[in-house]
This record gives C-alpha cells, sequence and structure tokens, in this order.
C-alpha cells in the first residue's frame, strides 16, 4: 500500500551528532517533557472550587444504582453513561481531588496522543511543536480547560482516534490497518459516550480517508475495509457502555433521549427564552478563541490543504474536524467557556503538522499561540471566582440532621455534593428542570407530598417569583426562611428545628492554590 505521508524521518538511522539524531531525541523527550509540564501547570488548580457541573456529576455518580427511579439512580442528567462512570470511579476515590488528578491524566494523554498523531504525519519538528501546544492549552483558563467536563474527560478518546486512523491509513500491511481501524473506531465513540457532541474523532477519520481515496492513494476496497472495521469497533464500545449502563438500571432507550432528543427540546427552550445571558456567553466565547490566537493556525493549515491537496488528507481531515467543533460549540446553546475544549486536538495536531512542513509564518503563528496559552495560565493563578454552591452546601452540612434533604432551585448541583444530603427532585440542573418540567407539576407535587425537602435553596427574587407562579403557596404555607448564604436564601421546612445556617467560607475564591504575590 502507498504511504500518504512523506516522511521525513524515515530511512537508516542518522549517526549520533547529526540533525536528525537531534530532532529523533527531540521526539522521543520532547512529548514526555510536555506531558510533565501539563501535569505541573495543573497543579496550582488541583484544588479550584467545585464548580457546578463537577459538584452535580459527582452527586449523580455516587448515587448511581439500580432502582433509584430516575436515568441515573434517583437523578436525571443529559450526558452519556461513560462520564457518569469517570465520576463515580472520582467519587469512589474520594471526590473532587480525585477528580482534579484524573483531569491531569486525561489532559497528559491528550498531550502524548496528539503528538504522536502529529509525529507519524510529519515527522519529528511536528511531533514536539504539537506536544507543546497542546499542553499550553490543555492548561489555558482562557479555554476552559481547568474544570473536569465532558469535553476534557472526552479529549484523550479524540485524540487516539486520530492517531489510529493516521496509522490505519499509513501502514502496509491490511491485517495491521484494521486493527488500527478497529481500535480507532473504540475511542471515537468512547469520546462520544462521555460527551454526546464529541464525534470529532470519527470527523477525522471519515473524511481523511475518504480524501485518501479520491486522491487515489487507496483503493475503494481499502477504503470499506476501514470503515467496517471503525464500524466495528464503533459498535463494541457502545453494546459494552450499555451492558455497564444496564448493571446500574439504566436504559439504553432513557440514554439516548437525553443524548439527543432532550438536547433538541432545550435548544428550543433555550431559544424561545431569549436570554442575553446567552448572548453575553457567546460574545465572550468568541473574544476567548480569538485571544488564543488558535485561528492563525487554522489559517496557516487552511493554507497548507489549498497548496498541496493530492498529499494532505490528514490536512482535510483536521480542517473538517474544526468546522464541526464550530458547529457543535454554536450548537450547544449555553455558550459555556469550556466548550472550547473541543477545539484543542484538532489545533494542537495541525501546529505540529503546519510547523513540520515548513509552511510559511507556520512557526510564527504557533509561537504566538504557545505565548497567548502560557499568558492565559500565569493570568489564572491570580483570578478568584465565584463559588456560591460549595459555601452554600458546607453551610447546611454544619447544621442538617441525619436524614435531611435538600432542593436548590434551580441548578447548583453543587450545593447538593457540598451538602451531603440527598435532593428528592431528580432535575439538579436548570435546563432539564425548564425543558422537562415547564410547569414545575413534578416540583409542585414534591413540595406538597411526604418528600418534601428538609431544605430549600432559592438562587434568587427571579427564581422564587417562578417557583411561586406555577406553585402557588406552598412555599410559604410549608417553608420559613431562615437565612441567607451567598445571594442563596435558605428555608426550612415548618415544624422542624435547625440551627440557623451560618457562612462558613467565602463566596469568592482563588482559582489556583498559589499567589504571585507570596508563595509564587
Amino acid at each position: 500500500m502507498t504511504s500518504v505521508v512523506d516522511r521525513t524521518h524515515g530511512g537508516a538511522a542518522a549517526p549520533p551528532g547529526t540533525a536528525a539524531s537531534r530532532d529523533g531525541w527531540l521526539s522521543r523527550w520532547g512529548a514526555t517533557l510536555a506531558v510533565a509540564v501539563v501535569v505541573l501547570l495543573r497543579l496550582p488548580y488541583l484544588w479550584a472550587p467545585m464548580t457546578s457541573d463537577e459538584g452535580g456529576f459527582l452527586a449523580v455518580a455516587a448515587q448511581w444504582r439500580r432502582g433509584g427511579g430516575s436515568l441515573y439512580g434517583s437523578y436525571w442528567v443529559d450526558r452519556p453513561p461513560l462520564l457518569i462512570t469517570v465520576y463515580q470511579l472520582a467519587s469512589q476515590l474520594g471526590g473532587l481531588t480525585a477528580l482534579r488528578l484524573i483531569g491531569c491524566g486525561a489532559a497528559a494523554l491528550t498531550v502524548w496522543f496528539s503528538a504522536a498523531a502529529a509525529g507519524h504525519i510529519a515527522g519529528p519538528r511536528a511531533r514536539s511543536w504539537t506536544a507543546l501546544v497542546a499542553a499550553l492549552l490543555m492548561c489555558s483558563p482562557l479555554l476552559g480547560a481547568l474544570e473536569i467536563d465532558g469535553e476534557l474527560l472526552a479529549a484523550p478518546f479524540v485524540a487516539a482516534a486520530v492517531l489510529l486512523a493516521v496509522r490505519a491509513l499509513d501502514t502496509g500491511r491490511a491485517a495491521a490497518a484494521r486493527r488500527a481501524a478497529f481500535t480507532a473506531g473504540t475511542a471515537a465513540l468512547a469520546a462520544v459516550l462521555i460527551k454526546q457532541n464529541m464525534v470529532d474523532g470519527a470527523v477525522f477519520a471519515v473524511v481523511a480517508w475518504g480524501a485518501a481515496w479520491w486522491s487515489g492513494v487507496v483503493t475503494g476496497r481499502r477504503l470499506r475495509e476501514l470503515l467496517w472495521a471503525f464500524s466495528a469497533g464503533a459498535l463494541s464500545t457502545v453494546l459494552a457502555v450499555v451492558v455497564w449502563a444496564g448493571a446500574h438500571g439504566t436504559s439504553p432507550v432513557g440514554v439516548f433521549d437525553a443524548m439527543y432528543p432532550f438536547r433538541v427540546k432545550a435548544a428550543q427552550v433555550i431559544s424561545a427564552s431569549g436570554s442575553t445571558t446567552d448572548a453575553v456567553r457567546l460574545h465572550h466565547l468568541v473574544e476567548a478563541w480569538l485571544f488564543s490566537g488558535l485561528p492563525l493556525v487554522v489559517l496557516a493549515l487552511l493554507w497548507h490543504a489549498l497548496q498541496d491537496r493530492p498529499r494532505q488528507p490528514w490536512s482535510f481531515g483536521l480542517l473538517a474536524m474544526l468546522g464541526f467543533a464550530a458547529f457543535s460549540i454554536g450548537g450547544g446553546g449555553n455558550f459555556w467557556s469550556h466548550y472550547l475544549v473541543e477545539t484543542i486536538v484538532p489545533t494542537s495536531v495541525a501546529a505540529g503538522l503546519v510547523v513540520g512542513r515548513r509552511v510559511r509564518l507556520a512557526r510564527t503563528a504557533t509561537v504566538v499561540v504557545v505565548v497567548l496559552a502560557a499568558v492565559a495560565w500565569w493570568t489564572g493563578l491570580q483570578l478568584t471566582v465565584d463559588a456560591p454552591g460549595p459555601a452554600t452546601g458546607r453551610s447546611l452540612a454544619a447544621v442538617a440532621a441525619p436524614g435531611d434533604t435538600v432542593l436548590s432551585a434551580f441548578g447548583d448541583g453543587d450545593i447538593v455534593r457540598a451538602s451531603g444530603l440527598r435532593s428528592p427532585y431528580p432535575y439538579l440542573w436548570s435546563l432539564p428542570t425548564h425543558t422537562l418540567d415547564p410547569s414545575l407539576r413534578r416540583l409542585d407535587g414534591i413540595l406538597r407530598g411526604p418528600d418534601a425537602p428538609t431544605w430549600l435553596v432559592v438562587r434568587g427574587p427571579a427564581t422564587l417569583d417562578f417557583l411561586t407562579r406555577h406553585t402557588g403557596s406552598v412555599v410559604p404555607r410549608r417553608y420559613h426562611r431562615v437565612g441567607m448564604v451567598c445571594g442563596r436564601s435558605i428555608y426550612l421546612l415548618d415544624g422542624l428545628h435547625r440551627p440557623v445556617p451560618r457562612q462558613h467560607t467565602s463566596c469568592r475564591a482563588p482559582v489556583a492554590r498559589v499567589s504571585l504575590h507570596s508563595q509564587w
């Protein structure tokens, strides 16, 4: 089979001291050094305040078992089961700190696989530059890469799928190609089963292999073999996760509905709400992408692809990933900064590819990205963020009695996790509430029934008005206000007596443990 990679590092071993041997050393140790760097750079953020998503997913995962009555035990969330499995592992290993360490591992693997893919395509120089770019981007607060969310945990599987897709097309042995394609399929679908929109690995494989066939590098028969093997790997991953989720009482139909039909309904709800908050977040998201310097790498990759089309199936595969990422991020609706993590793998591999191929101005563009990512990390050491959920949850934990429950209206899943209390309401996020229980009938039934929560936390006056419009006088009739923590009003069920919740920790906290003015 003809190789599609114009290798700059093949052939006989170079004698010691030559440029090729130095490139070989850089290829071997540059990626290893970058892996160490990404872990070290993430360590100051190991004890950052728990985010709403992190707290909510930990709360869901900790009680995920058969018989809870909802999709994941007693709770419902619009995420695939492999993500909840990762959080379940973190919960069993100690909670938030364990989760952050898992995030370090995910970032390190993303760097390693991305660098290996770039090195396979364009040689040692590409491997080293990709490793450097990926390491710094995976630590960038600007791209939301510090939060342990679905995008970060799916990233190593996307990078692995890219690497395996490259190997499948570049090997001359049919059996080895099929094995690589099969494993690429397992990795690509694993990413989807962590975050349902992370189809990037499959997009890369299909487009790159299709471009290779279109340019005559591979035959139609070989393309079909690769696609069949990829599909078989993907199917095996789906079946394995379905069996695992079923053992925990989670149905495949329920999972599919949560992953896709719900997201369509939720997008309609977001669009109908007309909230200016989403527009502001979109503006900040675009700004973050522009100020990261990533568009420069995209332009260099596009120039490279157009200049050398017949031999660049990888360039078109990476461009397809970036195009899909733009569509995926735009279709998310909420425009959170961590959505940009989806762009890190294709951009990092593209940076290495264009530098390795010596594309005009490629190194300058990549250096700009590296410098801006380093500045973003450095600036993040000084940041403080709002952390009302953990502070409120700890205030409740300090006064709650055994058997107490809590309901946070609406959102703030980190309150449930930090309080250590169970919620009788299955929706720990506001979007499922507004999409699946828009008239609050289910919530009204809980507030009026025997399973009414001991504690009711209300985010603000607007939330209280919404709650009152749909549940009538049930809150003033059954609850009395006992305090406020971090802008959250706290209500206690009538007839019960508990100490008044007090604020024990600040509602704002530093993102990183170190301080530039003291310890750093």
